[in-house]
């Protein structure tokens, strides 16, 4: 990730600057939507991607060559930016008939505002220094990649589906119902998705539990960096 010492902080900025501006837009798009800001898509309430990228910044900021801050910033970005779309998917299909512009946008972006979930255990493989623990471990990070991209591209087709074959439908809480709530195989297989994901999750905070008590390593100390 070869940068100068001043374009660093100037990206940590630009994107977080991003990511804040996402979080302050679920405020309006939550009331037309008539939703509160607790309202979830399936994705985490916007307030706690708020938090999310204020750790990524503090880190992408600090240690700028650790790719951990970027993945961390990155993946708050993409849950404010789908929990931001479901607001306003919902707005357009579920209380306005698709009145409103761009709704397919905002379909497509909360499909892919999903790949947070991606990143968020990519977060753990790679912590505290950016690199997996080991070599033995990279095929694990090519597995988890290969299996993370499947299942983002196949939301995305579903999604593009529903679109081009003008069957939208979306729940309460602005959820594409092809991918959550249909009978069949494409709601088993993204709920089995978010099911591996959850697994990942779990085993990766065990990890971090264990290292850090271990060594006392953060990813923004200087052993990181």
């Amino acid at each position: 990730m070869g940068r100068s010492q001043w374009t660093a902080p100037a990206t940590a900025l630009v994107v977080g600057g991003l990511v804040l501006a996402s979080v302050i837009a679920a405020a309006p798009l939550a009331g037309l939507a008539h939703q509160g800001l607790d309202a979830s898509d399936g994705s985490e309430p916007v307030w706690v991607a708020a938090g999310v990228g204020l750790v990524g910044f503090a880190v992408a900021w600090r240690r700028p060559g650790n790719p951990l801050g970027w993945v961390i910033l990155a993946a708050a970005g993409l849950s404010a930016l789908g929990e931001d779309a479901g607001f306003y998917g919902l707005a357009d299909y579920g209380l306005r008939h698709g009145e409103l512009p761009l709704g397919w946008v905002a379909l497509l972006a909360q499909a892919a505002g999903r790949s947070s979930a991606v990143l968020l255990g990519l977060m753990f493989l790679l912590f505290p220094d950016g690199q997996p623990p080991s070599s033995r471990w990279r095929w694990l990070l090519w597995v988890y990649i290969a299996a993370a991209m499947a299942w983002t591209a196949g939301a995305l087709g579903l999604t593009v589906e529903a679109i081009t074959g003008h069957h939208v439908r979306v729940d309460s809480t602005g959820n594409l119902a092809i991918l959550y709530h249909s009978a069949g195989e494409p709601a088993w297989w993204i709920g089995a998705g978010a099911t591996f994901f959850r697994c990942w999750w779990s085993a990766g905070c065990s990890r971090w539990v264990a290292r850090y008590s271990a060594t006392g390593v953060r990813p923004w100390s200087a052993a990181s960096s």
